[in-house]
């Protein structure tokens, strides 16, 4: 054979397989291309824009949990979805909180959650920036979609971002214990988040669900709870390599996290991990697995022994039958639960809450993260320069004993709206330190970042600001909670509605019912009962309910007049005159609040101030034109009164002739036109009179 002709041999070798290689590629790359185009799948956006009121703004797509969560999980979690600017103004001041369950605020909804919480703090101590506090939270995820969202997050402008993540790690979505379950290798779970954009693999998913048949634990029960549906194994013995498997993918995602935020140049604050230690009993004990059957039945008589001192008040004998049973076996967690209980009764505070603590870490049932994973924060902080708020030692510091328990805390983790403000101040003062210089150095900003002095002020001043939250805003949380505790992995009861004892009364509980089983929103709920007080006479309380709106949704015109109309009855002019000059700040677009305003500087017998507003209010129309011709006449209507109260006859007519023009029928006006007319004559026929 010629060398030619095996040159050419050779040539069409590499054509055939490259071919062969690049062509199932090409199929997929087609397959892809019309799945997407014939509308198959979604990528679902991290955030996506809607009109809301007349104006365009991003929101935070409720779906987005749909790319981690399969469609045979019932009661899918959701983030909060309230809006924020398209393009960021330069008087704008943006927080993203990243995290799961606590970071979302769970019970709370939307205003009692801490990240809410900062946001009125901040608002109030920095009156000239808008903030704007974004809470990606979200219940049942970890490190693995805190990474996955960062880039979209980044692209939102953030100024700062605050991250409290950790206690998800082992059963939240892609967890080592999760029934998420894609295995242990962390680079195959992030290699399976970037596929599961692909529309084919989404169909795979579809049709892989389809083909096993839907799992009971996931889908069969439509009461169970997020918590005990996350869960693959429900009576766990823990390895030390799943714990050091977990620990280890949480540092590797925790470490690419702030890479990314460092490359992107966006300062982080990260936060320690907290959870009730004092109260919250280990779900899940074991013993080792050297401690043969009849050790164990030892070990439960000797504890049993052991608790009944504690019944009776004998704690230094309890401490001694405790001490023997460490000897006996040291790994079931409520040996050192139990024991930390006398330690603390006898005033040994650290030991107790080293017991505490030793508790929570060999807790089979891993819903609250271990030490280990703050020591991970603070390890990672300290070699990528990032700043930690510690608010372990904060939740210490506020606490009886310094041991956080359900003064603090709802169960085993998840904070009560005292923790909810106690985490929000706790963030305030590392925030403004770093507003302060504009970029996070330690250097320039440690020695603010929570000193001794601090802590005690943040201790001292936590509760004292609420963001008008009400007492049905409580209610949504304790009702939640109420659903998760009375479910495995708590004692399970068989309870209903008519077990739930409501913190404020029947409306407030039957508002809290309709909402949480998705029968009613969350506003809706708060007008409803604003309502119900307002037959009652109780204008205070209607208001109040209002207002818990309106600090979420201040651009709601009908919702800014309601409350500026329980002020006047309740005879509040300069309340209403301060409430009403804010909202124009909120909505200077809106002519509508300046009309207002000048009704009540026309009550305050401020006329010339009156009419300056009404001025105002015209150009702001002539600029958004929101008025319709009834407002307009109204609008003149106001302007000829205050003139008339200023004694300008011939303005005052001309005013009323002009509102009677946009509206002919407009009753009062001819009235009002009338008296003018009278007015005037009676004032031409004095002048005559006079010469």
């Amino acid at each position: 054979m010629e060398k030619s002709e095996v040159s050419f041999s050779i040539v069409k070798k590499i054509i055939f397989y490259s071919i062969a290689f690049i062509l199932p590629f090409l199929i997929i790359l087609i397959i892809e291309t019309i799945l997407r185009f014939s509308g198959c799948g979604n990528d679902y956006p991290l955030v996506k824009q809607t009109t809301f009121f007349r104006q365009k703004v991003n929101v935070v797509n409720r779906e987005i949990t749909k790319r981690y969560f399969t469609a045979d999980y019932k009661n899918l979690p959701t983030p909060d979805s309230g809006p924020f600017q398209i393009k960021k103004s330069k008087n704008t001041y943006r927080i993203i909180c990243l995290g799961g369950s606590t970071t979302a605020g769970y019970p709370y909804i939307r205003n009692a959650t801490f990240p809410f919480q900062l946001k009125v703090r901040l608002q109030k101590v920095l009156t000239d920036k808008h903030i704007e506090v974004i809470n990606l939270g979200i219940a049942a995820v970890n490190s693995y979609t805190v990474l996955d969202l960062l880039s979209e997050a980044i692209e939102q402008q953030p100024d700062l971002l605050v991250i409290y993540m950790g206690h998800n790690e082992f059963y939240g979505a892609f967890g080592v214990g999760s029934t998420l379950y894609a295995g242990m290798n962390r680079s195959l779970i992030l290699l399976y988040l970037k596929l599961s954009r692909f529309r084919i693999v989404q169909i795979l998913q579809k049709a892989f669900q389809t083909i096993r048949g839907k799992r009971g634990k996931v889908s069969g029960d439509s009461s169970a709870t997020l918590m005990e549906t996350m869960v693959r194994d429900p009576s766990p013995r823990h390895s030390p390599q799943y714990l050091a498997i977990a620990s280890a993918n949480f540092e590797k995602n925790l470490e690419e996290i702030l890479n990314t935020a460092n490359k992107a140049q966006v300062p982080v604050l990260l936060c320690t991990l907290v959870s009730n230690l004092r109260d919250h009993e280990p779900f899940v004990s074991t013993y080792s697995e050297s401690t043969d059957f009849q050790e164990q039945e030892r070990w439960e008589e000797l504890f049993q022994i052991a608790r009944n001192h504690q019944a009776n008040d004998q704690h230094d004998q309890a401490l001694a039958v405790f001490n023997q049973l460490e000897k006996m076996d040291p790994n079931p967690a409520r040996l050192f639960f139990f024991r930390g209980r006398s330690h603390e009764k006898l005033g040994n505070i650290q030991s107790a809450y080293n017991d505490y603590i030793k508790a929570r870490d060999l807790d089979q049932l891993k819903f609250r993260a271990p030490g280990i994973f703050n020591d991970i924060i603070k390890d990672l902080a300290l070699m990528k320069d990032v700043l930690v708020v510690d608010m372990e030692t904060v939740f210490r510091a506020a606490s009886p004993n310094s041991i956080p328990g359900n003064n603090l805390f709802h169960e085993h983790l998840h904070p009560n709206f005292s923790g909810q403000k106690l985490m929000a101040e706790t963030l305030l003062k590392p925030v403004l330190a770093h507003m302060e210089v504009g970029s996070m150095q330690k250097e320039q900003i440690s020695e603010s970042l929570l000193s001794k002095q601090q802590i005690e002020e943040i201790v001292l001043h936590y509760e004292a600001e609420s963001g008008n939250i009400t007492l049905l805003d409580l209610e949504f949380g304790n009702f939640r909670n109420f659903l998760l505790t009375n479910r495995w992995p708590f004692p399970e009861k068989k309870v209903t509605i008519n077990n739930y004892q409501p913190l404020g009364n029947r409306a407030t509980k039957d508002l809290a019912y309709n909402y949480c089983t998705g029968r009613i929103s969350w506003e809706l709920a708060h007008y409803r009962l604003a309502e119900h007080y307002k037959d009652q006479g109780k204008t205070a309380m209607a208001r109040a309910e209002y207002m818990a709106v309106y600090e979420t949704f201040p651009k709601i015109p009908a919702l800014t007049i309601k409350i500026l109309d329980l002020f006047t009855e309740e005879n509040k002019v300069k309340e209403a005159l301060e409430f009403c000059t804010k909202a124009i700040e909120t909505s200077p677009e809106n002519p509508l609040l300046l009309v207002r305003k000048s009704l009540i500087l026309m009550q305050m017998k401020q006329f010339n101030k009156s009419i300056s507003q009404l001025n105002e209010a015209l150009q702001v129309e002539q600029q958004n034109k929101k008025m319709s011709t009834e407002q307009k006449s109204y609008l003149y209507y106001l302007m000829s009164m205050s003139y008339s109260n200023l004694k300008q006859l011939d303005n005052a007519i001309t005013n009323i002739d002009t509102a009677l023009k946009f509206d002919p029928e407009f009753e009062p006006a001819k009235d009002f036109k009338e008296t003018l007319i009278r007015r005037k004559m009676s004032r031409n026929s004095e002048r005559k009179k006079a010469r």
